[in-house]
C-alpha cells in the first residue's frame, strides 16, 4: 500500500490564517503548537481520534478568515489582532506524514439558518502535540498590515526572508483576503515609531498606548482612567475607549474575557496590578466590569 493511501484527505494546496504575534511564536522556533482535542466537545469533528490537530482551509477566503477581516473594520486602530498573516500550505508534504480530512465545523442546518460561512476546513492530526520543522510545509507567506507595527514585529519582518520562502505584504484586508496585489516590499512607510515624551505633564505618557498593552494590563489603567482624562489621550486610545463602551459595553466585556483566559501565563506583578484594580471597584467578573465601565463612560459620551 503506498503512503499517501494511508494519509490522504488533505488539499494539495492548505491555508491557515494566524495573528502576526503568532506567526512570529511559530516562525522563531519553527514549530507549530497543535490545539488538542477536547473528548466530548461535540464541536470537535472528524473520525480521527488523535488527540492534537491543526485546523486549516481548502481556500484562503473562508468562514474563519472572513470573520477576521471583519473585526478588523470594528477595531480601526492597531491591535495584536488586526495584523494577518496566512500560511500557504504544502497539503501534499503534509499528507505524507500527518493524517487529515475535510471537517464541517458548523452543521448545514445552522449555517442556513445562521448565516454562517463555510470554513472549508482541512484539519491536520498528530498523536504529538506540535509539527516540527513547520518551515518546510510553507509555501508562502501573506501579511496584512493595515495599521503600525510594534517594534518587534518590524525587527522581525525585517529578517524573514532568512527562510527562503515567498513573503507578500498587503494593507487592504479584501486583497488579502483574495491574496491579490500583495507586494514584496515591506510597507514601511507605515511602520510605527517609538513615542517619544516631548511634554512635561506625566498623566499624558501614563495613559498613551492602551491599545499596545496586554488585556489584563489594560483593564487595570481602564479601571484607573478618568473620563476627564480622556482628552489628553492620544487619538488611537480615544478610539479603543469609544470602541469598549459601545453596544452597552460589548468591547470591554469581550476584553476581561480574554484577559481571564491569559491569567496564567502573566507575571506575578501584572496579576496582581489587574487583581489589585478589580478589587478596587469590586467587580469579581466580566460582568461587573462591563457594568462600571459603561456606567463610568455613559455621562461623558452622552455629553460630548
Amino acid at each position: 500500500m503506498r503512503i499517501n493511501d494511508l494519509f490522504e484527505g488533505l488539499s494539495p494546496i492548505l491555508y491557515h490564517t494566524t495573528t502576526l504575534q503568532k506567526a512570529i511564536s511559530i516562525l522563531t522556533p519553527n514549530r507549530f503548537r497543535l490545539s488538542q482535542r477536547v473528548i466530548g466537545d461535540e464541536r470537535i469533528v472528524g473520525s480521527n481520534k488523535s488527540m492534537f490537530y491543526m485546523s486549516t482551509s481548502r481556500i484562503p477566503y473562508g468562514g474563519i478568515q472572513k470573520a477576521k477581516i471583519k473585526r478588523i473594520s470594528e477595531r480601526p486602530y492597531y491591535s495584536p489582532n488586526n495584523n494577518l498573516v496566512t500560511f500557504v500550505l504544502d497539503g501534499n508534504k503534509l499528507s505524507q506524514n500527518y493524517a487529515g480530512e475535510p471537517v464541517e465545523y458548523h452543521s448545514m442546518e445552522l449555517r442556513r439558518f445562521n448565516e454562517i460561512n463555510n470554513e472549508f476546513e482541512d484539519r491536520i492530526y498528530s498523536n504529538k502535540s506540535a509539527i516540527e520543522n513547520f518551515v518546510k510545509y510553507i509555501l508562502q507567506i501573506h501579511i496584512l498590515i493595515p495599521f503600525d507595527l510594534t517594534d518587534d514585529e518590524v525587527v522581525f519582518l525585517k529578517q524573514i526572508k532568512r527562510y527562503g520562502i515567498p513573503v507578500y505584504y498587503y494593507t487592504d484586508g479584501n486583497d488579502f483576503l483574495y491574496l491579490k496585489h500583495g507586494s514584496s516590499d515591506i510597507p514601511f512607510h507605515i511602520i510605527k515609531q517609538p513615542r517619544k515624551d516631548t511634554t512635561p505633564n506625566s498623566e499624558i505618557p501614563q495613559h498613551s498606548g492602551l491599545v499596545n498593552d496586554s488585556p489584563a494590563r489594560r483593564i487595570a489603567r481602564l479601571i484607573r482612567l478618568r473620563p476627564d482624562d480622556y482628552q489628553k489621550l492620544n487619538k488611537e486610545d480615544q478610539q479603543f475607549i469609544n470602541y469598549l463602551w459601545k453596544y452597552n459595553g460589548r468591547g470591554i466585556y469581550d476584553l476581561s474575557i480574554n484577559a481571564f483566559q491569559l491569567l496564567r501565563n502573566y507575571d506575578d506583578i501584572e496579576r496582581e496590578e489587574f487583581a489589585s484594580a478589580m478589587r478596587g471597584i469590586h467587580a469579581r467578573n466580566p460582568d461587573d466590569l462591563r457594568d462600571h465601565f459603561v456606567k463610568k463612560w455613559n455621562k461623558y459620551f452622552k455629553t460630548h
